[in-house]
């Protein structure tokens, strides 16, 4: 089972990882191990698409993730720019302020999710009336 995880890591660049990761059989606990060691390599997008594909969202942070992934793209703008790159620095800014749209999109479903929970929770009284009056 290691050497698949290895594998998983190995391939985890790839649009098709996670898909082939879920064929294989492989569950939360064992693809956990693989997330991990993606945000300790710094494969920080690649860890956010095997978050997402096995739903471990309460376990790793997708915004901190994102919002690291955007600290560490300013940082590489930075060093980039003080070296004297000024080709790659559009380039940059696109891709920094692509990833907080992402963010942003990623915290508004949150909310919404949230709101969601907070409406469909049965200590909510208009949802009992709303309930009552189906059910009448």
């Amino acid at each position: 089972m290691e050497e698949i995880l290895d594998y998983v890591f190995l391939i985890s660049k790839c649009k098709q990882a996670t898909t082939l990761s879920k064929k294989l059989g492989l569950d939360k606990t064992s693809v956990a191990g693989v997330v991990q060691k993606l945000l300790h390599t710094g494969r920080l997008l690649a860890a956010i698409s095997f978050i997402y594909e096995f739903e471990m969202t309460d376990r790793f942070r997708p915004v901190n993730v994102l919002k690291t992934s955007l600290y560490n793209s300013r940082e590489a703008a930075k060093r980039v720019s003080a070296e004297g790159g000024q080709g790659e620095e559009p380039r940059i800014r696109v891709f920094e302020e692509n990833l907080e749209e992402c963010v942003q999109e990623l915290e508004n479903l949150r909310a919404q999710r949230r709101q969601a929970a907070k409406v469909a929770s049965p200590a909510n009284p208009q949802n009992d009336l709303e309930l009552q009056w189906v059910t009448i």
